[in-house]
């Protein structure tokens, strides 16, 4: 529960703005993983219409293809990164992210 009161703290307009405007920003080649299908940032700060939820549990997004940069890129970097307790990408350091 502490995770989800930390998420709804750190995700303020501030910081939804922050993402959407740097969302045209390349990806930090620190960040390593894959999607693991949990749908945390697909519920950031409320369910989206697009999700969609299979008979096992997993997510998926219905309209993949032609999702948002957002959607694209998270988590773009360290500081973006919200749902790092769950999801399946991480950040190693690199020159760019040890500063």
């Amino acid at each position: 529960m502490a995770d989800v009161k930390r998420i709804f703290e750190e995700n303020t307009w501030a910081a939804r703005a922050r993402r959407t405007v740097t969302s045209v920003l390349p990806v930090d080649k620190g960040r390593k993983g894959r999607c693991r299908r949990c749908g945390a940032c697909c519920k950031l700060p409320v369910e989206c219409t697009f999700l969609a939820v299979d008979e096992d549990g997993l997510c998926s997004c219905k309209i993949w293809r032609l999702r948002p940069l957002n959607c694209r890129k998270y988590p773009r970097s360290c500081d973006e990164h919200l749902t790092r307790e769950i999801c399946g990408y991480y950040f190693e350091k690199t020159a760019k992210t040890a500063k």
